[in-house]
């Protein structure tokens, strides 16, 4: 996955973040056909799951300090939320690597729909 101005949401803080995503997702592709799978899978979804949780925190503050009406603020917290129960449903699958490459399209999917459709709002 490659970031494009298409990406941009004009928002410096939020757009680094994004790229950031972005090459953990890519780091999590290259990981998952790596020799050392499970150690290096292993640590890039906790670098995921980390970094999620920061950059939710980040966009949820800002859109609370920048008066976003409610029901946008918890139709787009939903999301976040969703997002975040996905990577937790596949760090509990005993063999993850049979779901793996589902979920690094999923990731990327889901991250362009949400910057694209969900941020841009």
């Amino acid at each position: 996955m490659e970031w494009s101005s298409s990406l941009a949401t004009g928002i410096r803080q939020i757009d680094l973040q994004h790229q950031e995503l972005i090459g953990i997702i890519n780091d999590l592709e290259r990981a998952r056909s790596g020799a050392q799978w499970d150690e290096a899978v292993a640590d890039v979804m906790r670098r995921l799951k980390a970094y999620v949780m920061f950059h939710f925190a980040t966009e949820e503050s800002m859109m609370k300090e920048a008066g976003i009406p409610l029901h946008h603020f918890q139709s787009h917290e939903a999301e976040h939320r969703a997002f975040s129960g996905r990577i937790e449903e596949l760090g509990a699958q005993d063999d993850p690597r049979q779901y793996l490459a589902g979920f690094v399209e999923y990731l990327k999917t889901w991250l362009t729909h949400h910057i694209m459709k969900t941020d841009m709002e």
